[in-house]
């Protein structure tokens, strides 16, 4: 058995290693805001996709399909798929399957495949 001032060494350590990534995490979140917010489709998508799974941001899945929608409305392929997937679940807007297959059309029609 390890001494209890050794294994507590380990624990504070542990802590701070876990905290040091969820920091430097929410940054990441931040700088991804920033150029989603500037209109970078790349970082609406993975913006979207954080808010829908709820990682490194609380879970709302409306707030999610907003920023897809906007990735979506410039063109952007994945930004179609993944919007359109959205409205063939029903999540975050109401289901739409017509619209979710008008979507997978449009990205399809620029050769987009979502598991290359």
């Amino acid at each position: 058995m390890k001494p209890l001032k050794e294994t507590s060494l380990r624990l504070v350590w542990s802590i701070f290693l876990i905290l040091s990534n969820l920091q430097g995490f929410a940054a990441t979140v931040e700088d991804l805001r920033k150029k989603a917010e500037a209109g970078d489709a790349k970082a609406q998508i993975e913006l979207g996709m954080l808010y829908l799974d709820g990682k490194g941001v609380r879970k709302d899945a409306v707030e999610g399909v907003t920023w897809l929608r906007m990735a979506a409305d410039q063109g952007d392929a994945r930004g179609q798929v993944e919007l359109g997937l959205a409205y063939a679940t029903g999540t975050g807007v109401s289901k739409d399957v017509e619209k979710a297959f008008d979507l997978y059309r449009k990205s399809a029609e620029q050769g987009y495949a979502k598991h290359k």
